[in-house]
């Protein structure tokens, strides 16, 4: 981030942090480098990021998962 961030309203803020940690993630695959970007697109398109109604309003919402994996052994 750089030094205008104290002009930028909350939300930019959130989705610039978002997109920063996204582009210091090393995709594993080809198909997780795609789901990458697309998040990094969503993200920036200014979409709603949270969802607001249940089950699913607005349709593409902001969930984490996360996989361990071990390197070494290239296991999961």
């Amino acid at each position: 981030m750089d030094s205008t961030m104290g002009a930028l309203t909350p939300d930019q803020q959130l989705r610039g942090l978002l997109i920063d940690l996204l582009d210091g993630l090393e995709p594993w695959d080809l198909l997780e480098q795609e789901h990458i970007g697309s998040a990094r697109s969503w993200i920036a398109s200014g979409a709603p990021l949270a969802r607001v109604a249940k089950p699913d309003t607005p349709p593409m919402h902001l969930v984490s998962y996360f996989v361990m994996l071990d390197r070494v052994r290239q296991k999961v």
